[in-house]
């Protein structure tokens, strides 16, 4: 029984991360002048890093711990990100890709469609 769990997990791990476009296959349609911007606004942010090709690659994690993400709340964090505090960037052809490293983690790449196309959730919405 053990050898099935251990040869499941390893099939389940190569049709996950085969899923992942590799970050400098992205093509978005930002202009140089945009990503410069983008480098030169975040690059002071350790979990961000703006590459060459226009895509604005934020990690976070859990740090162990036993915690583990919420899909609900990689959504909801993923499309405010993306969507909102990058959206100068989003609108002018730059990718975001979103990365939660850490039990139930995920990655999720947005672009302008996405944005506009994705309704976020009401997990974070003020209640009255």
């Amino acid at each position: 029984m053990k050898l099935k769990t251990i040869v499941l997990a390893t099939c389940a791990t190569f049709i996950v991360s085969g899923c992942a476009k590799n970050i400098n296959e992205i093509q978005t349609t930002a202009s140089m002048e945009t990503i410069q911007v983008a480098k030169d606004k975040l690059k002071e942010n350790k979990y961000i890093e703006v590459t060459d090709n226009g895509v604005i690659a934020y990690t976070l994690t859990t740090h162990g711990g036993g915690l583990r993400w919420k899909r609900v709340h990689i959504k909801e964090i993923s499309y405010r990100v993306a969507c909102e505090d990058f959206k100068w960037f989003t609108d002018r052809g730059m990718v975001v890709r979103m990365t939660f490293l850490g039990n139930g983690g995920m990655q999720n790449d947005y672009d302008i469609h996405r944005c506009k196309t994705e309704v976020p959730t009401t997990l974070y919405a003020p209640h009255n």
